[in-house]
């Protein structure tokens, strides 16, 4: 819901989506993914409902490429 705590983001999802005004294009995203986790809001990466995995601490990279 836009803009309905003085706290924005929220971060409790039961209070999402809660009035004819809102974000209806996150809604379906967030409804079509596992999880409810998809990026598609603004605060999603900050709220913790971002698909994406993160490290916020990493030690060290491995990457691997097979043939093309």
């Amino acid at each position: 819901t836009l803009v309905s705590s003085a706290d924005q983001p929220t971060t409790d999802p039961a209070t999402f989506y809660g009035t004819a005004l809102t974000n209806h294009y996150a809604k379906a995203v967030h409804a079509a993914t596992e999880d409810g986790r998809a990026y598609g809001f603004a605060f999603d990466d900050v709220a913790d409902f971002a698909s994406y995995i993160q490290d916020t601490a990493p030690t060290g990279l491995r990457l691997t490429l097979g043939a093309f």
